[in-house]
């Protein structure tokens, strides 16, 4: 699977650059797919509303620190453990999670999810694709950078314009 890293201009603040990643041959960004698909019904609405609120706090507030972020396997999602949707019931609807790389305070790329459905993530069939991929972007992410194929800058992620992730 050849995966391409994406700025996300829109999502450009004073303490985070965020980006996301596209699959080749998909017709829309990880994250943009995962803004797309959540727009159907208004409880996923409101919760992507919520979603988007603490990515754009850490943007421009606070940076991307963990206590932002859960840790899930070598990726993160948002949002953090301690936030609980007020609309899920925490037993067969523990809201959306948005599965992303944190790879500094000041870069973050965010990647795609869906509504958590049981506890264990493992016997999440909504949920599991998403942190499997995320949990393959970042270990691609981290090989890419101890083998110097891309450096983080500031802000910025540096690569050739041809670079893509070999997942």
């Amino acid at each position: 699977m050849i995966v391409q890293i994406l700025y996300l201009e829109q999502l450009q603040f004073s303490k985070v650059s965020y980006y996301t990643v596209q699959v080749e041959g998909r017709p829309l960004s990880e994250f943009r797919d995962f803004q797309t698909r959540m727009q159907h019904n208004e409880k996923d609405k409101k919760q992507v509303a919520e979603i988007n609120r603490f990515i754009e706090n850490i943007g421009k507030k606070h940076g991307a620190q963990d206590r932002f972020f859960k840790r899930e396997g070598f990726a993160e999602r948002l949002p953090p453990a301690t936030y609980r949707f007020l609309d899920s019931d925490g037993e067969t609807d523990f809201g959306l999670r948005l599965y992303c790389v944190r790879i500094s305070e000041e870069v973050v790329i965010l990647l795609n999810g869906d509504r958590k459905t049981a506890q264990s993530i493992k016997d999440c069939l909504n949920c599991k694709p998403h942190f499997d991929f995320a949990n393959k972007i970042s270990d691609a992410i981290y090989e890419a950078k101890t083998k110097d194929r891309i450096e983080i800058d500031g802000f910025d992620i540096l690569m050739d314009d041809d670079f893509v992730l070999n997942i």
